[in-house]
């Protein structure tokens, strides 16, 4: 589910509205009582701050340093820019409707069709010749699209040799008309001159693809670009598909305008200007799959989250190498060949079956997929596309009534009759008319959905747009006073924006501070489906400011938050140009809305479980025709209640100076908190000036203004507020507490890490604790020590709370050393030679063998019979262990005679002379090893009765060298120091 949040980037013409609403004002006798000073609290509460997803600062690279690719962010931006989107949740549960549905079809048809689909690239550069930097060559763009053909048809390299590996039946062609039917010089490549060095993801998302977008119907939109910014280690990204129309947004298009796929120019093809190790067009593999609906391998998530394809093995992270795995240890490795996963492109080489089948469910069902299947821009039979595709625009967006709004064709391949019809927000048909282009005059307020059908001797194509286009009331608004409490002329001339044709605002019966019947309500409660992100509003009549000299709109509202994670925001916004643009004017939501405690049955409010609430509009005094709007923001949390909608000239109602009073939802904050002050002054002021103690700002002039405290303390807040009247100071001491953040740290069970250690992690300075993997961002445990196993190094970042409810976060990368590879041991009769470490431990019977008995050496002389194995240690102490040997006693049981046998010279610079016992009869054989248990010359065996040798050092390095003497009867070892 997604939580709401505001910023108004929201507003992006009439489709996305946060709108507001207001009404007038009438005698001071009607609600002067409700306006008294409303004293300012300030009682100590305790702030709770919601654990969220950490920053993560970029360094800038030439190559990335592993793969990065940002389509799940990009989805959480896609929904704050248009929370009227479906969430991923419900895109999903529609999908796996699908895909039964799906399957069952294909086990009746048989054998499937091909699919191919158009794609269009947009190769943006900085005025570059062509091969040079982001301005790519055609064939490098060839080549990515027959990697892509590679690699969903399942003829790649390594692809037709893994067992789940499936033939998506899905193809890729260049397209070789543009959308006006002109045959295009180079095929499938918009070159776009995009006057910067390099971009991030705002300009692209703003910018790039609204400007230089083919129509998503009939192309699949890919832009190569050079990352730049806080996008610089970007591989790439990509939209997901949706299973539904985006109903609010078509009077910009909203998310069909960003659709598409963006590369990393040195990432896209294998050819030309590409950069190892993501030089073999996998990128783009990978993109398209979150393009046609495929999740990461991991589900962006620990083990528990699933990608919805049974045939890919759970996956507890992303891998970036190569190397076989298994993060949740279950019966199967992770599937690091597979396309979805992060690893390098020489790994991937898989789609699965269930993948394959999300895949066509996708381009069968969802917007902007399906209708690709019937394009025609990649087909070369001679003539220009034939059918026309349907497609219109409009010279302006929302209007008035009584305004003329011209709807221009922009269909392609030249139809010859055109259809027009408008329908109603209830789908009454109001009119149908034909001609290309069409001056409509709307005369009444609402929403309306527009449909065109255009054809030609070769076909026909319709395109229907709902509720695109808004019609405010150009009425002037005559009762400024809305208490609801007249049904039949409850919100007369108020347009209700339910884009999405779902929950609205309704009547309630229940009134404000219980004076009256009724008031209205949304409901953000419901469980009938999930609205996060959805937007409602209330659209009012026009309203006349012209001679309002100091313009007030006074509200009373009750709301209850489900809980701190499940909570709605109440946006007012304003329009002075009859909805062709909107800008925000007020918002308050969560623990600064609410006026009853949190509660998870559905909120009806007391009748003291109100807040009354006043807006000075004095920067609109003086202008004829205002519209706003009251808007819900649901992050599916609990009801929300209004009353009492009233608009009026506070200089009619002044009755002295003003008396200056605010007050804040809560007065202990967290250092770094932003804080939202509230005016409640007496005789509605005109001016106010605010002194913040330790505040950033310092000073303010606005009504409601927000303050962040950055340092722990207690600070004092002064109002001077004034009107025409005058005013005066309230000061009110130590107003704000501001608590310190926790200071918290991670504490790691040992200093070196080797692949395979267990680790313990333990996290200090708070009282509750949740740890993130910072390379997805996702948490992955709750609690101060976290236990896991490590084969490759990871970062780790923990977020700790302190009793205060204030959060710090403390971040810790873990190297990981690799680990030797499984020693072998040669038995040389009672010696045993480890193969070459830095440093070894030998084990007798599972038990360390002393040091000091030579446990320690590379080779080791066998004192007693039983089981030996070895552990060497690589530079970083990591070790290895070996296989067991059993020595028999029968190799061991000899007389060792090592204290008889004479070397000299010893130290020895290069003949060293050998003499044996006479106890050493028999023959014998000799070996010399260096420190390390390394044979330096072959065994050389001498012949029976000789008890004389001599061995040349000379060649040999300065070191200490161990020989080894023996025979059937006995043994000796002695060391020797070459100078």
């Amino acid at each position: 589910m997604k939580t709401a949040t505001l910023f108004f980037k929201l507003m992006l013409g009439a489709a996305a509205v946060l709108l507001l609403s207001p009404v007038f004002g009438q005698q001071p006798s009607d609600f002067s009582h409700r306006m008294h000073k409303k004293q300012v609290s300030y009682t100590h509460s305790t702030i709770r701050n919601k654990f969220y997803k950490p920053q993560q600062a970029l360094t800038p690279a030439s190559t990335p340093a592993q793969r990065t690719c940002w389509t799940m962010e990009a989805e959480a931006d896609l929904r704050k820019r248009f929370p009227e989107l479906p969430s991923l949740e419900t895109f999903e549960a529609e999908l796996q409707q699908k895909i039964r549905e799906y399957e069952a079809q294909k086990a009746e048809r048989g054998t499937e069709e091909v699919i191919t689909i158009p794609v269009i690239v947009h190769v943006v550069h900085n005025g570059e010749p062509v091969g040079q930097g982001p301005n790519i060559t055609a064939a490098q763009v060839q080549s990515q699209i027959d990697v892509l053909n590679e690699d969903y048809r399942r003829t790649g390299a390594g692809s037709n040799n893994h067992p789940a590996g499936a033939d998506v039946e899905v193809q890729f062609a260049l397209a070789l008309f543009d959308p006006q039917g002109n045959r295009l010089q180079e095929p499938g490549i918009h070159r776009v001159q995009g006057g910067r060095d390099g971009w991030d993801m705002d300009p692209i998302q703003e910018v790039l693809k609204p400007q230089t977008q083919w129509d998503p119907k009939r192309y699949l939109n890919i832009w190569t670009v050079a990352f730049g910014g806080d996008a610089a280690q970007l591989l790439g990204y990509a939209q997901f598909p949706s299973l539904s129309g985006l109903q609010g947004l078509q009077q910009n298009e909203g998310a069909a305008k960003t659709d598409g796929v963006v590369i990393r120019y040195q990432s896209f093809g294998r050819t030309g200007n590409v950069e190892a190790p993501y030089d073999g067009g996998r990128t783009a593999t990978h993109e398209v799959g979150h393009w046609l609906g495929l999740r990461h391998i991991w589900g962006d998530g620990d083990c528990s989250v699933d990608d919805f394809c049974d045939d890919t093995p759970a996956a507890g992270q992303p891998n970036y190498s190569c190397v076989e795995i298994n993060t949740c240890g279950g019966a199967d490795r992770d599937m690091v060949e597979n396309y979805m996963d992060y690893t390098p492109d020489g790994c991937m080489s898989v789609f699965t079956n269930d993948q394959k089948n999300r895949i066509r469910t996708v381009m069968t069902n969802s917007p902007r997929r399906k209708e690709l299947l019937t394009s025609t821009v990649h087909i070369d039979n001679g003539v220009p596309v034939d059918a026309p595709v349907a497609a219109f625009a409009t010279d302006k967006g929302n209007v008035c009534t009584g305004e003329n709004v011209q709807f221009i064709d922009q269909s392609s391949n030249s139809p010859s009759s055109w259809e027009w019809r408008f329908f109603d927000e209830a789908g009454n048909l109001l009119g149908t008319f034909s001609g290309q282009n069409q001056l409509i005059t709307f005369n009444d307020p609402g929403l309306y959905t527009v449909e065109l059908s255009v054809s030609n001797s070769s076909g026909n194509s319709t395109a229907r747009e709902e509720n695109y286009i808004a019609v405010l009331s150009s009425n002037l608004a005559n009762n400024l006073s809305e208490d609801f409490e007249d049904l039949q002329a409850a919100l007369t001339d108020w347009v209700l924006f339910n884009p999405d044709a779902d929950r609205s605002f309704q009547l309630a019966d229940v009134s404000s501070f219980g004076e009256g019947s009724h008031s209205i309500v949304f409901d953000n409660f419901s469980t009938d489906d999930d609205p996060s992100g959805t937007i409602d509003a209330l659209i009012s009549p026009r309203l006349d400011f012209s001679q309002v000299s100091n313009p007030y709109f006074y509200f009373e509202h009750a709301y209850a938050q489900f809980s701190r994670e499940f909570s709605d925001t109440l946006v007012f916004l304003y329009s002075l140009d009859c909805g062709n643009t909107f800008e925000a004017l007020w918002f308050k939501g969560g623990e600064d809305l609410a006026t009853a405690p949190p509660t998870e049955d559905s909120f009806v409010p007391t009748a003291d479980e109100w807040e009354w609430n006043q807006i000075s509009l004095g920067f609109l005094a003086g202008q004829p025709s205002v519209h706003l709007v009251i808007a819900n923001l649901s992050g599916w949390g609990n009801n929300l209640y209004l009353d009492r909608l009233i608009f009026f000239n506070g200089d009619d109602f002044a009755q002295g100076p003003a008396e200056p009073s605010f007050g804040t939802a809560t007065t202990r904050v967290c250092a770094g908190d932003v804080v939202q002050f509230q005016d409640y002054s007496d005789n509605f002021p005109n001016q106010w000036e605010w002194s913040f103690e330790g505040g950033n700002p310092a000073t303010s002039n606005f009504q409601h203004p927000f303050v962040q405290y950055l340092t722990p303390g207690l600070y004092d807040v002064s109002l001077t507020a004034q009107n025409n009247q005058g005013g005066s100071t309230a000061v009110a001491q130590n107003a704000i507490e501001v608590v310190p953040l926790p200071s918290v740290g991670i504490q790691l069970s040992q200093q070196t890490v080797c692949a395979g250690d267990e680790v313990t992690l333990t996290a200090t300075g708070a009282a509750h604790y949740i740890w993130f993997d910072d390379r997805s961002g996702q948490p992955v445990y709750e609690g101060a020590s976290l236990q896991l196993t490590l084969f490759e190094g990871r970062g780790f970042i923990v977020f700790g709370e302190n009793e205060l409810g204030c959060s710090n976060v403390a971040r810790l990368s873990v190297p990981v050393n690799p680990v030797p590879d499984k020693p072998s041991i040669d038995v040389q009769g009672d010696v045993l030679v480890a193969s070459s470490a830095s440093a070894y431990q030998w084990f007798l019977n599972g038990n360390p063998i002393p040091g000091s008995q030579g446990g320690n050496n590379g080779s080791y002389q066998v004192q007693q019979s039983g089981t030996y194995s070895v552990v060497v240690f690589n530079a970083a102490g990591c070790g290895a262990i070996s296989d067991e040997v059993f020595v028999a006693a029968t190799a061991i049981d000899r007389l060792d005679i090592s204290e008889s046998v004479l070397l000299y010279p010893n130290p020895v610079t290069a003949r060293l002379q050998i003499k044996l016992p006479p106890i050493a009869t028999g023959q014998w054989q000799m070996q010399l090893t260096d420190a390390l248990g390394k044979a330096l010359i072959p065994s050389r065996r001498l012949p029976a009765g000789s008890q004389e040798a001599e061995l040349d050092m000379s060649h040999l390095p300065r070191g200490v060298y161990f020989l080894r003497l023996e025979n059937e009867s006995w043994r000796a070892a002695k060391k020797i120091v070459k100078q």
